[in-house]
């Protein structure tokens, strides 16, 4: 990935289809998620906690294997609601300047990517050579989620100097009947926070964690989400398996029961 920082004697005849597919990211199991998204994807999906360095990020729970996304279908469609911030920014990236100030950022784009052309999509720049509002909204996104990031970041940093994420081994049933360990994800330890002092209990809410640690276990009830999801993809498969080998049973392809007749 290179990364060009967007200007007018570069990107004067740049343009930018739209994104019509996500499937770039079928073989990713987690995305990360940060400020307002959280509650947000958190009503539909589980939003845990996976490690980041010598932190932890939270992160929405797409699947229960890795590389296995179960939120995006064979055409490449999001099936949720709420897409990821860190999806919605296509091509536009946000760098930091050498040689400025810290924090001093420039909006560029990813010049590998495959929405980058000259012939079809929304323009950079107007015939004046003023940025176009597609340049304006995809600064603002970027920002919010720089602002964002950097935020979710110290207020994860809180509930680790607190002891307040712990680890979370993850067991779901398969459609087979067998039992398997999602590993390699955290929780936030719910009965450790009625221990914490006045004090410390004031610095988290200060923090701003508060609203995440509520809209993070309260999400946990949507492992049932994507248990129904990983079933209907497992039916998938064994239905494109029996097409493949000539025994496809139209009965079950259809969700017919024996004693339901086949009207017309």
């Amino acid at each position: 990935m290179a990364l060009v920082p967007i200007s007018r004697e570069i990107h004067a005849r740049t343009k930018v289809r739209p994104l019509s597919s996500l499937s770039f990211a079928r073989e990713t199991a987690t995305v990360q998620v940060c400020g307002a998204e959280i509650a947000a994807i958190g009503q539909e999906l589980p939003v845990v906690f996976a490690r980041s360095g010598d932190g932890f990020i939270p992160v929405a729970l797409l699947g229960f294997r890795p590389q296995q996304n179960l939120l995006i279908d064979p055409q490449g469609r999001w099936l949720g609601h709420h897409l990821p911030a860190v999806w919605r920014r296509g091509p536009f990236r946000l760098a930091h300047i050498a040689g400025e100030a810290e924090g001093k950022m420039a909006l560029c784009l990813d010049d590998s990517d495959e929405h980058l052309n000259e012939s079809e999509g929304q323009s950079l720049f107007d015939e004046s050579g003023a940025p176009t509002a597609l340049v304006n909204t995809a600064s603002a996104l970027l920002t919010q989620i720089e602002r964002d990031a950097r935020m979710t970041h110290a207020l994860c940093a809180t509930l680790d100097r607190f002891e307040l994420i712990v680890p979370w081994d993850l067991d779901i049933t398969q459609p087979d009947g067998t039992a398997q360990r999602v590993g390699g994800l955290f929780r936030v330890d719910e009965a450790r926070i009625a221990t914490l002092s006045a004090d410390a209990l004031v610095e988290v809410r200060d923090a701003g964690a508060l609203p995440v640690i509520y809209a993070h276990l309260l999400s946990l009830s949507k492992i049932s989400t994507l248990g129904r999801l990983a079933r209907l993809a497992n039916e998938r498969t064994q239905q494109q398996t029996a097409m493949q080998n000539g025994n496809l049973n139209l009965d079950r392809a259809f969700g017919i029961v024996e004693d339901d007749p086949f009207l017309f």
